[in-house]
């Protein structure tokens, strides 16, 4: 009853707080130096028109090249380069897309920040997307075909090793791209690596890169719906988190790679099939000035050593089990029992003593707008021995629909709707993942540096979407630094970049990774944040809102840090919001039915 004392965290049924050392990262990296996006009217584009030839950075701030090292160095601007500005400005992103009405420009960016978030100011270097990229780089004055190019190799040729291959090839490198599948492979022949579920954040990331980030092909999620329930299934918490300013997409990584791919080849970039071993890889490293590896959680990874630190998991947390579909649109019509949105908000179900379920939009590679399931199982739980059975796509969804029906029937309908898609036989996946965090910078046999990039380096149980989020980023602001470096990728500078990222992104990644993971540490915290959400709409946005942008989540250790957040948000005393909080009792359920055709 409203008033009445509830304790959260009994009522979920989560285990108790663990004495363990608080994550050092928030007290060492408490500075998240990131970039992010508080509204839509934050775009990134230029206050003032430019003209459509190529003007070189160097042009702008060459009198301070012997300052400007990496990303978020400080830079002042000269009065020629015509803009009405005064003070410092921060070099963040690599490139930017205007619109003008003269068709998209990549363009380098300098941006100040101000309260966290990036308010950009002008536009300094610029090339038209018509200009032709291998003779016509918009981030160096380099020729990528030229002996004189700096050359970088990339091996692993997923989302992010292919992204990061193309932004340097677009800064003007000499660019190597190995993988140990043909493109037709890659796109056909295996499934895709989770759903990829990205927001503004990560696709400001892209757009600096002047990549396209699908928001107008991909069905967007506009918001969350969360349902939660705890001991003997009792339904408990209800809420809908509005995306305030920002939208999430879903995009098969096999297509975005594949697309990627494309372009960098036409753009002059190498790719070669072969695979990679350490001992070739040796060779590789000595022949290039940067070498990146993103070939994921296997194989070359071990090249890097796990942080002991930040790696506060020795076993997966879940197991897991994915399935993409068609049968259902995205209008207010779909999940309508769930959210005023429907089919606009993606939906997530939490069981305290099985796991969670998710459905979301999704764009399939070759259905193109479809819907995808993602469910993580707790080990040894009857979703974990239900999910140990799927053996194919059409298995996968029996086990997903017979799931609803048994657990979460208020989702039945939709979920009944669904139709596997017959022309892609990899369109699910089953596994685990070990979330772990490994240093930066390896070397091979003869001593050459090479940089871990993705999954290499930060591999995420995908509860929280961070995983493809983290590795996006992380490409983007080694390739906008690598554009301004004139030094040595060297062991420091590739370092420096690392834990530039570790503190700007990924350590508060892993913290609300671990908040959806009902980690005991933050099992207080995570009661009291979700039973906030069910009684305050600001608070339920702001909380899905740290699938966007976890840094906010970095400091807060402690109930009392939890409701210095809450009252930030709401503006209400924490308390007295939780006083209103009263279980949910019974989940409204759908009434959907599928038109007839």
């Amino acid at each position: 009853m409203p008033g009445e004392s509830v304790h959260i965290r009994d009522h979920l049924g989560l285990p108790g707080r663990r004495c363990r050392p608080t994550h050092p990262g928030a007290q060492r990296y408490s500075d998240a130096r990131g970039f992010a996006l508080k509204r839509a009217d934050h775009q990134l584009t230029a206050v003032e028109k430019v003209e459509a030839h190529p003007v070189h950075v160097r042009q702008g701030v060459k009198q301070q090249g012997g300052h400007i090292r990496r990303v978020g160095d400080s830079v002042a601007l000269p009065r020629c380069q015509r803009l009405c500005l005064s003070g410092q400005l921060h070099v963040l992103f690599g490139a930017v897309s205007d619109k003008f009405g003269n068709g998209e420009r990549h363009c380098v960016m300098i941006v100040s920040r101000t309260c966290c978030a990036l308010y950009p100011f002008a536009v300094i270097a610029t090339v038209p997307k018509y200009a032709p990229r291998r003779n016509n780089s918009s981030m160096t004055n380099q020729n990528p075909n030229s002996s004189s190019a700096r050359k970088a190799a990339v091996i692993g040729a997923g989302q992010t090793g292919v992204t990061a291959a193309l932004g340097l090839l677009d800064a003007g490198f000499a660019v190597t791209l190995y993988s140990d599948r043909d493109q037709r492979s890659l796109r056909n022949d295996v499934p895709a690596a989770g759903t990829a579920l990205e927001f503004g954040e990560t696709q400001q990331a892209e757009i600096a890169l002047g990549l396209d980030p699908y928001t107008s092909r991909a069905p967007r999620h506009s918001g969350l719906s969360v349902r939660i329930a705890g001991e003997q299934n009792a339904e408990l918490i209800a809420f809908d988190g509005n995306f305030d300013g920002y939208v999430g997409v879903a995009v098969d990584t096999r297509l975005k790679a594949d697309e990627r791919l494309t372009t960098f080849q036409e753009r002059g970039g190498r790719f070669v099939v072969e695979p990679v071993t350490p001992e070739t890889l040796d060779g590789i490293a000595g022949a290039n000035d940067l070498t990146l590896v993103a070939t994921g959680r296997a194989g070359l990874s071990n090249l890097f050593a796990v942080d002991p630190v930040r790696s506060v998991y020795d076993a997966p947390q879940r197991k897991l089990l994915t399935v993409t579909v068609t049968g259902l649109g995205f209008d207010e019509g779909v999940f309508a029992h769930r959210s005023p949105a429907g089919g606009g908000h993606s939906g997530f179900s939490i069981f305290a003593e099985q796991g969670e379920g998710w459905w979301g939009p999704y764009l399939h590679k070759d259905a193109g707008p479809s819907w995808a399931f993602l469910g993580w199982a707790r080990p040894g739980s009857d979703w974990d021995n239900r999910f140990a059975a799927a053996d194919s796509a059409e298995s996968a969804l029996a086990i997903v629909k017979n799931l609803y029906r048994d657990y979460i029937d208020w989702d039945l309908p939709e979920v009944l709707a669904t139709e596997n898609i017959i022309e892609d036989p990899h369109s699910w996946l089953k596994g685990a993942v070990t979330p772990v965090v490994r240093e930066g910078v390896g070397r091979t046999a003869s001593g050459h540096v090479v940089a871990a990039l993705g999954d290499t380096a930060v591999a995420y149980d995908p509860i929280a979407g961070q995983g493809a989020q983290g590795g996006l980023i992380q490409a983007q602001r080694l390739v906008a630094a690598a554009t301004i470096h004139d030094g040595a990728f060297d062991e420091a500078w590739l370092a420096g970049q690392y834990a530039d990222f570790l503190a700007a992104r990924s350590d508060a990644a892993n913290k609300v990774t671990r908040l959806f993971l009902s980690d005991p540490e933050f099992a207080d915290i995570g009661g009291q944040f979700f039973a906030t959400a069910a009684v305050d709409p600001r608070f339920a946005s702001a909380l899905v809102a740290l699938l966007h942008r976890p840094q906010p989540f970095l400091g807060i250790d402690s109930p009392e840090a939890a409701g210095a957040y809450i009252q930030q948000v709401t503006g209400e005393d924490p308390a007295e919001l939780l006083a209103r909080f009263a279980p949910a009792g019974r989940f409204a359920r759908s009434t959907f039915a599928p038109a007839l055709v």
